[in-house]
């Protein structure tokens, strides 16, 4: 892949104005340039540069793996080579053939090294990675069930005191004696109430 990339992992179909600005950004990480950026209000430059970015350093890593993977395979049948080579030929240079061939062997046993000690920490990184993210899910679904076992108790809770409050009224209501009126107390509010129209009419006059 060249300066530039046609197609990003974009969540809907991008708009031109977006497809400019990820094809430029790309091309400018790809380069390895600072890039200063411009682009109108409402075109979505937030997610276009975070898609842009994201897809520039995911291949940028994957290019990285491939090259590493082939250097270190190419070291190693250097290295077979090199020992099948120095075991047939003899060498008419000054220095003795040991020398040389250790000189040789010990450069490509070194880059060697380094490439899997790369690629070793490539991996324990990325599992790492997988690590964290299994965490974080567990740790949201932890705390996801242990917010519906509060829910769920708290609701246990409630309908508890609904049922322990419900016979506790029926009782009170059952001794709470009707209200009762006699003939006496009637003609006593009557006489009472009457009294009272009789003193208005009197303030009237």
């Amino acid at each position: 892949m060249e300066n530039g990339r046609s197609e990003f992992p974009f969540p809907y179909q991008p708009y031109d104005i977006q497809e400019q600005f990820m094809q430029a950004l790309y091309s400018t990480l790809d380069q390895g340039k600072v890039g200063i950026f411009e682009s109108p209000t409402g075109t979505g430059k937030s997610l276009s540069l975070i898609c842009g970015a994201l897809s520039w350093l995911t291949y940028h890593e994957e290019k990285k793996q491939q090259e590493a993977a082939t250097l270190l395979q190419e070291g190693e049948a250097a290295l077979r080579t090199s020992d099948r080579s120095s075991s047939t030929t003899t060498s008419s240079s000054a220095e003795p053939d040991w020398i040389t061939d250790f000189v040789q062997k010990k450069a490509e046993r070194d880059l060697v090294s380094k490439l899997k000690e790369e690629d070793l920490k490539r991996k324990k990184r990325e599992e790492r990675l997988e690590m964290i993210r299994n965490n974080a899910h567990l740790k949201y679904a932890s705390k996801r069930k242990s917010t519906e076992d509060e829910e769920a108790y708290k609701l246990l809770q409630l309908s508890k005191e609904d049922r322990e409050e419900t016979p506790g009224d029926q009782e009170d209501e059952e001794l709470i004696v009707a209200e009762y009126e006699s003939d006496d107390e009637s003609k006593s509010q009557k006489r009472f109430f009457g009294d009272e129209d009789e003193e208005d009419e009197l303030v009237e006059e």
